[in-house]
This record gives C-alpha cells, sequence and structure tokens, in this order.
C-alpha cells in the first residue's frame, strides 16, 4: 500500500491529481478495513492513513 502512496506523490506537477487520488485510496482503504463503510471513524482513519503517508513521502 505505501508503495501505492510514493508512486502517487512522485507523479511530477501532478499535485492535485495525486491528491484526489491519495483521497480515494484512502476512502477505498478505510472502506474494506471496517464492518460499516459509512462509519465517520472509517473517513477519519482514512485521512489519518493519508496525512501520515503524506507527511513520510515529504520528508
Amino acid at each position: 500500500m505505501e508503495a501505492i502512496y510514493t508512486a502517487i506523490l512522485n507523479l511530477p506537477g501532478l499535485e492535485f491529481l495525486a491528491l484526489g487520488v491519495l483521497a480515494l485510496l484512502s476512502w477505498l482503504f478505510a472502506r474494506t478495513m471496517t464492518a460499516r463503510p459509512r462509519n465517520l471513524a472509517a473517513v477519519l482513519g482514512g485521512a489519518l492513513v493519508v496525512l501520515i503517508l503524506w507527511g513520510l513521502g515529504a520528508g
């Protein structure tokens, strides 16, 4: 999963598209990891994963 995020973050000149793809991937990841896909915790967890991986990629 991290390799996918890293590959997306390394695309040149496509920051906004990359953010959209990251948001979609995090939503799908959160949906598959929880029994209730519309749970607020799943959405927040997906957003947290994106923020952590974004920080790792930027650092």
